[in-house]
């Protein structure tokens, strides 16, 4: 028997004071704080509570949710529930539209406001770049915390944010859980339990089953995770203030002569990328930048992106995390050379770039060199391109001549009767093969993609092949014309 959906309109009733929604009014755990839950772990939790599996929630629920507060009607593929768990929750925990999407109906479903902050949508106007990490990682110690006086763990966003290498709390790297249990521990596939913080194999809670261990983290790691946490506690205030004060206070803090310059080559970037950062409304830096800034005078990063510059006491200049990129001088006598050897031992343009470490432009400054490697570079393909021509028609026309020796006609079939390999309908011997069929006589040939593309000369030389072919074998079949036009 069918199950009727789980009705959508809110049930009014005068002893009511908040109107029921489709799933319970399940707030996220650590709300407001920097260990708030992600949105993906959030959708778990309420799953859980339910009794219901995720993939029924998904399926089910959501959708005719999304379908009764939006005007849009989706297509069953790009429902909301399309993808969902793919690469752990990426599209619910991130910044970009499919997570407005998530956060619009699962408000909708829980009648909870605020759930934005379950994800980095506060930060869209901040920062830029990939954020989340494809895989859900963890810090036992938290998780063992979770478990005290009988709770259930659960996953920090903090976890899943790409900057983010170990636990600010514990000062240990995160893991991604390996379940140490032989397979005949593990449970079946419809007795197993999605939730976070739970092995998806033997269902051990905590992943008390995990044979990988954590490792201690630096001072700098734990640092940058502090950081991260408290701009995840303080996401409201920090989308509230706007991206345009983080960048009027950096204005007022490099004012002093120099200070710009100096700062920029403590936290390894080009001056001209803070300078114009700092003056161009909607430009935005990503994450790691803004940690290396702060990190090069000791500033509070959450702070700074609601506009105020803070020191915290004891507060010391760490070395940024990213690579300053070097914009090495070019030596244009060696590439000079490099070109000149390039011509003698039969290399690319390409090839020469590489081993020099410059890019295609830069060789066009020796214009006369350039252009003798790359003819050559020509004259060489073509010369390749005539071998393999004249390697397919001879493969073929041997192919005809055995076939005519038994007395077969010129077909797939019997050509791969004779142990010579498939041929791939776009290789050039897919080509030759219709066209020899075609002038032999074959009426029910048909001309592949392929050769309706070959050039005049090497139509010349199939039909030169049919003609050695016709004088070798006997038969009645009527030739047609074949023209190179």
């Amino acid at each position: 028997m069918r199950e009727k959906p789980i009705p959508v309109e809110p049930l009014q009733s005068p002893t009511m004071a908040v109107q029921a929604t489709v799933l319970y009014h399940l707030a996220p755990r650590g709300a407001s704080t920097g260990d708030v839950e992600s949105l993906f772990s959030h959708l778990l939790s309420v799953c859980h509570a339910h009794h219901l599996s995720p993939r029924q929630v998904v399926d089910r629920v959501l959708p005719v949710v999304e379908r009764r507060i939006d005007t849009t009607i989706y297509t069953p593929r790009y429902q909301i529930g399309w993808g969902w768990d793919k690469h752990a929750g990426l599209d619910l925990v991130g910044m970009h539209r499919s997570a407005e999407r998530w956060v619009r109906v699962m408000e909708a479903a829980t009648g909870l406001k605020g759930l934005r902050c379950a994800t980095l949508l506060p930060l869209q106007e901040f920062t830029t770049g990939n954020l989340i990490t494809d895989e859900e990682r963890v810090c036992t110690d938290c998780l063992d915390v979770d478990m005290i006086d009988g709770g259930l763990p659960y996953g920090r966003l903090l976890w899943r944010m790409r900057p983010v290498n170990c636990c600010p709390i514990h000062r240990k790297r995160l893991i991604v859980p390996e379940c140490g249990r032989s397979p005949r521990d593990s449970k079946p596939e419809y007795e197993r339990i999605r939730f976070s913080g739970v092995c998806s194999k033997c269902c051990s809670i905590g992943h008390r089953c995990r044979r990988n261990q954590a490792e201690a983290a630096t001072d700098a790691e734990v640092w940058r995770a502090e950081q991260c946490r408290q701009v995840l506690a303080a996401s409201s205030a920090i989308e509230t203030a706007g991206p345009e004060a983080m960048r009027a206070a950096m204005r007022e803090y490099c004012a002093p002569r120099g200070t710009a310059c100096s700062l920029a080559h403590r936290s390894g970037m080009h001056k001209s990328v803070l300078s114009e950062w700092m003056r161009t409304p909607g430009m935005r830096m990503s994450l790691d930048q803004l940690l290396d800034i702060c990190a090069a005078d000791g500033l509070e990063l959450a702070e700074l992106m609601q506009g105020r510059v803070e020191h915290p006491a004891g507060a010391g200049g760490l070395a940024p995390a990213r690579e300053r990129r070097q914009a090495k001088r070019v030596d244009h006598d060696a590439v000079q050379q490099a070109l000149i050897g390039a011509l003698a031992e039969g290399l690319s343009l390409t090839e020469v770039a590489r081993a020099q470490r410059v890019d295609i432009k830069t060789l066009t400054r020796h214009r006369d060199l350039y252009v003798q490697v790359r003819a050559a570079a020509a004259a060489r393909r073509a010369q390749e391109e005539e071998a393999r021509h004249l390697a397919a028609i001879d493969k073929v026309e041997g192919m005809a001549r055995e076939l005519a020796k038994r007395g077969r006609r010129l077909t797939p079939r019997n050509a791969q009767g004779l142990g010579v390999g498939g041929i791939m309908p776009s290789s050039a011997e897919a080509a030759v093969f219709s066209l020899m069929r075609f002038g032999l006589g074959d009426r029910s040939a048909r001309l592949s993609a392929s050769a309706t593309r070959l050039g005049h000369r090497f139509i010349l030389r199939i039909n030169e092949s049919i003609v050695r072919l016709r004088a070798e074998i006997e038969g009645d079949q009527l030739q047609l014309p074949l023209s190179p036009d």
